[in-house]
């Protein structure tokens, strides 16, 4: 339920934009991607919480991973084009690992809590 009905409320819009970073990750763990093609298999699975997520949510999301050093970009020249290729960092990958089992470990805590 939002505390501010008609509007997208602060929280909400942080977690999303937490929770997209995430995605985004364990999507490039399986395999390196451009930024179209990682937007468009994350529309394809169709997730729910992320069905607000536009192209500059996702851009940002990018490049907020890339400044901390969890994905590294690379320019890829073909014929006229040049396109951005993300591959994961070995920090990348290790913050993976770690919020799976943080959100494992948390999911039924912070549930109770919010039943107040």
């Amino acid at each position: 339920m939002d505390c501010m009905p008609g509007k997208e409320n602060y929280i909400t819009k942080g977690y999303r934009n937490e929770v997209l970073k995430l995605v985004l990750l364990g999507y490039l763990c399986k395999k390196e991607g451009y930024p179209y093609d990682l937007f468009k298999r994350m529309q394809k699975r169709k997730i729910g919480f992320l069905r607000g997520v536009v192209k500059s949510d996702f851009y940002n999301a990018l490049n907020s991973l890339e400044k901390h050093g969890y994905i590294k970009g690379k320019m890829v020249v073909r014929g006229s084009h040049a396109r951005k290729n993300y591959t994961m960092t070995a920090d990348g990958k290790r913050i993976v690992k770690a919020a799976r089992m943080a959100m494992v470990k948390s999911l039924g805590d912070i549930t109770r809590m919010m039943k107040g």
